[in-house]
């Protein structure tokens, strides 16, 4: 499996099966996400909408879409502000993790553009999502 983190200025740039998308408590999505919304069918703004999927912090939901790379959009809620706390980072990468490893997909890519946990550097997200990718491949 590959996971790569990245800042990405379109669809186009993204060579992944899985896509996470952090997704804020409220309707309104980033261009970018816009347009992950159109490729998924208007899916993401419809499950937003219809409180199929709450956005808050740690909860997670899967899209299947049908796209030459892409398989799936894995939205992740950040709560209201757009930001996960410090204590149930680690816990939620884990899980995503967790469930890409057990899916038979090859790549996913991280959307990092409005993923922001409380009060810390993009230095220490970074240690936290490569911590939690390491605890979700290790294996005895």
């Amino acid at each position: 499996m590959k996971i790569s983190a990245n800042q990405f200025t379109s669809i186009n740039s993204i060579k992944a099966s899985c896509i996470i998308i952090p997704v804020k408590d409220s309707s309104r999505l980033s261009p970018l996400v816009k347009s992950f919304d159109a490729l998924s069918g208007g899916m993401i703004k419809h499950v937003i909408n219809n409180n199929t999927f709450k956005a808050s912090s740690g909860k997670s939901s899967v899209l299947p879409v049908n796209h030459k790379n892409i398989q799936q959009i894995v939205l992740l809620g950040t709560g209201k502000k757009g930001q996960l706390s410090p204590d149930g980072l680690a816990a939620v990468f884990k899980q995503i993790f967790n469930q890409i490893n057990s899916s038979q997909l090859t790549s996913a890519a991280l959307l990092c553009d409005e993923l922001k946990a409380s009060d810390q550097s993009n230095t220490w997200l970074s240690h936290q999502i490569i911590s939690a990718l390491g605890d979700s491949n290790y294996q005895y």
